[in-house]
């Protein structure tokens, strides 16, 4: 069809906001649960506990794999407890949300023998739909089970809406970028136009230039466009950055990241496929993608042998792609040389 009004390709909710958690999770804290932030000693070190979580999962039928994410935290009387946090991003409805929202907490708290609090981020697109505890139907002995939700659709109103505009903090635009997403489910012109105004908010509230390299990430695989759509997005975006005499740190260089068009690439590619060569565009695509991939590899296991590396650099890009879906579910090392051996 014409005129951007196919979903294709599909936005991606879960697994960005998995990564800027992650990457960013005090900003989140302070951003959505300000009073839960206000009672962590943020001197101390916070630990990701995804492969405990990976394990406590597959340890029941009960539970469908979503991305979550369990932290280990530290109050402020510095005991040498655990606070623990589970959070979870949910973007469909799901009827069984409550319950699945227990049986977690039960497991955790029986494995570390620890308190936890249990949180929830909804950015499903329906307004009415806001579990907020599990309740039992027992008549004599009921259980109930409340946790504390924030509803996504709720910054829509206006005036949350300019608090959004408004904030610094790194998680506004991802709410702006988030939403405007479902809105335009429909209308991928509508989503274009949208993502360019996100982006520009990104310069204008001067974050720095790693901040907006995994803002970017994240806007671009969630607002994702069709390949003219996303042509015309960057030489907008492109065009934005010269006048306002800005890094191409995000259009330019990241084009040759995620897009495959690396800037040193000399024969005409500027500005993604819209110039490129065939044969500049199948090499920098991946260059562009390795690059990318390594990045995410060296974030979520830190150091990785040579000898993994250069079985990385075998894979295609259709390989490099199916590698770094797979990540969410790759919990160590051996997880990735087992995933690797089985492409190579």
């Amino acid at each position: 069809m014409e005129n951007g009004k196919l979903e294709s390709p599909k936005a991606q909710y879960d697994g960005p906001w998995k990564g800027i958690i992650e990457a960013y999770f005090k900003d989140f804290i302070q951003f959505f649960f300000p009073f839960v932030y206000e009672e962590i000693n943020w001197a101390k070190d916070i630990n990701f506990l995804n492969k405990e979580l990976k394990h406590i999962t597959l340890e029941s039928e009960h539970i469908r794999k979503y991305p979550d994410i369990l932290v280990q935290v530290f109050d402020l009387q510095d005991k040498e407890t655990w606070f623990c946090l589970h959070l979870e991003i949910q973007s469909q409805r799901d009827d069984n949300f409550a319950y699945r929202m227990l049986i977690y907490n039960i497991l955790i708290a029986e494995r570390y023998n620890r308190t936890v609090e249990s949180f929830a981020i909804l950015g499903d697109h329906n307004a009415m739909w806001r579990p907020e505890g599990f309740a039992s139907k027992a008549r004599w002995s009921p259980v109930t089970f409340p946790f504390l939700i924030v509803k996504l659709l709720d910054y829509t109103d206006k005036t949350k809406w300019a608090e959004l505009e408004s904030s610094f903090n790194i998680f506004a635009p991802v709410v702006m970028a988030h939403l405007r997403t479902l809105e335009t489910a429909n209308d991928r012109s509508a989503r274009s136009r949208y993502k360019f105004s996100v982006m520009k908010g990104l310069y204008n509230k001067g974050y720095s230039k790693e901040q907006i390299r995994d803002l970017y990430e994240v806007i671009d695989i969630m607002m994702a466009l069709p390949e003219d759509l996303e042509k015309q997005f960057l030489q907008e975006l492109y065009k934005y950055e010269e006048d306002k005499h800005m890094p191409h740190i995000t259009s330019a260089e990241r084009m040759g990241i995620e897009k495959g068009i690396e800037k040193g690439i000399e024969k005409g590619i500027i500005i993604g496929r819209a110039q490129g060569l065939d044969e500049g565009l199948g090499k920098g695509l991946l260059m562009g993608t390795q690059k990318t991939v390594k990045r995410l590899l060296s974030r979520q296991f830190k150091k990785l042998s040579p000898d993994l590396m250069k079985k990385i650099d075998l894979l295609d890009v259709n390989g490099l792609e199916d590698l770094s879906d797979a990540l969410a579910n790759l919990s160590s090392v051996a997880d990735l040389e087992n995933w690797i051996k089985n492409k190579v």
